[in-house]
Protein backbone atom coordinates (compact mmCIF):
# COMPACT_ATOMS: atom_id res chain seq x y z
CA UNK A 1 0.00 0.00 0.00
CA UNK A 2 3.17 1.95 1.28
CA UNK A 3 4.34 1.50 -2.39
CA UNK A 4 1.20 2.52 -4.26
CA UNK A 5 0.48 5.58 -2.17
CA UNK A 6 3.91 7.30 -3.47
CA UNK A 7 3.38 5.58 -7.28
CA UNK A 8 -0.03 7.61 -6.77
CA UNK A 9 2.06 10.46 -5.96
CA UNK A 10 4.68 10.07 -8.08
CA UNK A 11 2.32 10.11 -11.26
CA UNK A 12 0.41 12.86 -9.79
CA UNK A 13 3.63 15.27 -9.85
CA UNK A 14 4.76 13.84 -13.16
CA UNK A 15 1.18 14.25 -15.05
CA UNK A 16 0.78 18.07 -13.48
CA UNK A 17 4.50 19.18 -14.88
CA UNK A 18 3.30 17.45 -18.06
CA UNK A 19 0.33 19.75 -17.81
CA UNK A 20 1.92 22.75 -16.91
CA UNK A 21 4.52 22.32 -20.11
CA UNK A 22 1.79 20.90 -22.36
CA UNK A 23 -0.62 24.13 -21.81
CA UNK A 24 2.51 26.26 -20.97
CA UNK A 25 1.34 27.96 -18.28
CA UNK A 26 1.97 27.12 -14.11
CA UNK A 27 -1.68 28.26 -13.08
CA UNK A 28 -3.84 26.41 -15.67
CA UNK A 29 -1.98 23.14 -15.62
CA UNK A 30 -2.22 23.07 -11.66
CA UNK A 31 -6.19 23.93 -12.03
CA UNK A 32 -6.44 21.71 -14.83
CA UNK A 33 -5.44 18.77 -12.72
CA UNK A 34 -7.83 19.50 -9.95
CA UNK A 35 -10.89 17.32 -11.50
CA UNK A 36 -8.32 14.46 -11.96
CA UNK A 37 -7.74 13.69 -8.65
CA UNK A 38 -11.37 14.67 -7.31
CA UNK A 39 -12.97 11.39 -8.37
CA UNK A 40 -9.92 9.28 -7.37
CA UNK A 41 -10.68 10.61 -3.56
CA UNK A 42 -14.55 10.18 -4.05
CA UNK A 43 -13.74 7.00 -5.70
CA UNK A 44 -11.68 5.73 -2.56
CA UNK A 45 -14.19 7.40 -0.56
CA UNK A 46 -17.01 5.41 -1.16
CA UNK A 47 -14.55 2.01 -1.24
CA UNK A 48 -14.04 2.81 2.27
CA UNK A 49 -18.10 3.40 2.82
CA UNK A 50 -18.82 -0.17 1.16
CA UNK A 51 -16.14 -1.72 2.93
CA UNK A 52 -14.31 -3.19 0.19
CA UNK A 53 -10.58 -3.62 1.04
CA UNK A 54 -7.71 -2.31 0.20
CA UNK A 55 -5.36 -4.87 -1.73
CA UNK A 56 -2.58 -5.20 -4.29
CA UNK A 57 -5.22 -4.58 -7.15
CA UNK A 58 -7.79 -2.12 -5.83
CA UNK A 59 -4.62 0.13 -4.32
CA UNK A 60 -3.65 0.54 -8.28
CA UNK A 61 -7.11 1.80 -9.22
CA UNK A 62 -5.98 5.62 -8.59
CA UNK A 63 -2.80 5.59 -10.59
CA UNK A 64 -4.66 3.49 -13.48
CA UNK A 65 -7.51 6.15 -13.42
CA UNK A 66 -5.75 9.33 -13.15
CA UNK A 67 -3.29 7.71 -16.09
CA UNK A 68 -6.79 7.27 -18.26
CA UNK A 69 -8.69 10.00 -17.09
CA UNK A 70 -6.20 13.04 -17.85
CA UNK A 71 -6.57 12.06 -21.49
CA UNK A 72 -9.61 14.01 -22.00
CA UNK A 73 -8.05 17.01 -19.70
CA UNK A 74 -5.39 17.40 -21.93
CA UNK A 75 -7.83 17.44 -24.83
CA UNK A 76 -9.68 20.22 -22.87
CA UNK A 77 -7.26 22.22 -21.78
CA UNK A 78 -5.34 22.32 -25.32
CA UNK A 79 -8.59 23.56 -27.20
CA UNK A 80 -9.24 25.51 -24.50
CA UNK A 81 -5.77 27.36 -24.86
CA UNK A 82 -6.36 27.49 -28.86
CA UNK A 83 -9.10 29.04 -27.98
CA UNK A 84 -8.18 31.49 -25.31
CA UNK A 85 -4.81 32.95 -27.47
CA UNK A 86 -7.42 33.03 -30.48
CA UNK A 87 -8.82 36.09 -28.39
CA UNK A 88 -12.15 34.74 -27.06
CA UNK A 89 -12.77 35.37 -23.48
CA UNK A 90 -12.99 32.20 -20.58
CA UNK A 91 -16.44 31.76 -20.99
CA UNK A 92 -16.76 31.61 -24.91
CA UNK A 93 -13.67 29.43 -24.98
CA UNK A 94 -15.11 26.83 -22.68
CA UNK A 95 -18.16 26.74 -24.49
CA UNK A 96 -16.54 26.43 -28.00
CA UNK A 97 -14.25 23.24 -26.42
CA UNK A 98 -16.91 21.64 -25.06
CA UNK A 99 -19.16 22.12 -28.22
CA UNK A 100 -15.96 21.08 -30.16
CA UNK A 101 -15.04 17.65 -27.68
CA UNK A 102 -17.55 17.40 -25.61
CA UNK A 103 -19.38 14.51 -27.49
CA UNK A 104 -16.09 12.23 -28.45
CA UNK A 105 -15.19 12.85 -24.50
CA UNK A 106 -18.48 11.13 -23.47
CA UNK A 107 -18.30 8.32 -26.03
CA UNK A 108 -14.59 7.56 -25.01
CA UNK A 109 -15.91 7.62 -21.27
CA UNK A 110 -18.88 5.49 -21.72
CA UNK A 111 -16.73 2.62 -23.79
CA UNK A 112 -13.74 2.57 -21.01
CA UNK A 113 -16.47 2.22 -18.33
CA UNK A 114 -18.39 -0.05 -20.02
CA UNK A 115 -14.98 -2.30 -20.60
CA UNK A 116 -14.34 -2.11 -17.18
CA UNK A 117 -17.95 -2.79 -15.98
CA UNK A 118 -17.80 -6.16 -17.93
CA UNK A 119 -14.77 -7.54 -15.10
CA UNK A 120 -17.27 -6.26 -12.03
CA UNK A 121 -19.20 -9.81 -12.33
CA UNK A 122 -15.99 -11.48 -11.89
CA UNK A 123 -15.44 -14.48 -9.40
CA UNK A 124 -12.39 -12.97 -8.21
CA UNK A 125 -12.91 -10.60 -5.89
CA UNK A 126 -10.04 -8.57 -6.07
CA UNK A 127 -10.77 -7.91 -9.95
CA UNK A 128 -14.09 -8.00 -9.37
CA UNK A 129 -13.35 -4.43 -7.46
CA UNK A 130 -10.77 -3.64 -9.51
CA UNK A 131 -13.53 -3.22 -12.50
CA UNK A 132 -16.34 -2.05 -10.73
CA UNK A 133 -13.92 1.18 -8.92
CA UNK A 134 -12.42 1.90 -12.11
CA UNK A 135 -15.73 1.97 -13.82
CA UNK A 136 -16.86 4.21 -11.25
CA UNK A 137 -13.88 6.25 -10.69
CA UNK A 138 -13.86 6.92 -14.75
CA UNK A 139 -17.49 7.62 -14.48
CA UNK A 140 -17.04 11.12 -11.79
CA UNK A 141 -13.99 11.71 -13.98
CA UNK A 142 -16.54 12.01 -17.05
CA UNK A 143 -18.66 14.56 -14.88
CA UNK A 144 -15.58 16.43 -13.47
CA UNK A 145 -14.57 16.71 -17.58
CA UNK A 146 -18.17 18.12 -18.44
CA UNK A 147 -19.11 20.13 -15.33
CA UNK A 148 -15.91 20.88 -13.15
CA UNK A 149 -13.43 21.66 -15.57
CA UNK A 150 -15.25 24.07 -17.54
CA UNK A 151 -16.57 25.18 -14.35
CA UNK A 152 -12.81 25.52 -13.30
CA UNK A 153 -11.84 27.41 -16.74
CA UNK A 154 -13.96 30.23 -15.96
CA UNK A 155 -14.22 30.79 -12.52
CA UNK A 156 -9.94 31.38 -12.42
CA UNK A 157 -9.30 32.75 -16.29
CA UNK A 158 -8.99 36.27 -15.05
CA UNK A 159 -5.58 34.66 -13.18
CA UNK A 160 -4.83 32.32 -15.94
CA UNK A 161 -5.14 34.90 -18.91
CA UNK A 162 -1.80 36.46 -18.06
CA UNK A 163 0.21 33.12 -18.77
CA UNK A 164 -2.52 31.89 -21.92
CA UNK A 165 -1.53 34.64 -23.81
CA UNK A 166 1.78 34.31 -25.15
CA UNK A 167 3.73 37.55 -25.87
CA UNK A 168 4.01 39.83 -29.15
CA UNK A 169 7.93 39.58 -30.71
Amino acid sequence: IRSQVQSFIMATVMITALMIVLLRGFRIGMLIMLPNLLPIFITYGCMGWWGIRLDWLTAVVGVSSLGVAVDSTIHIGHRYREARLAGLDAAEAVRKTMMAIGRPVLYTAAVLIAGFSVVAPSVLLSFSCFGLLMALCLFFALVADLFWTPAVLILFAPEVVAEVVEPTP
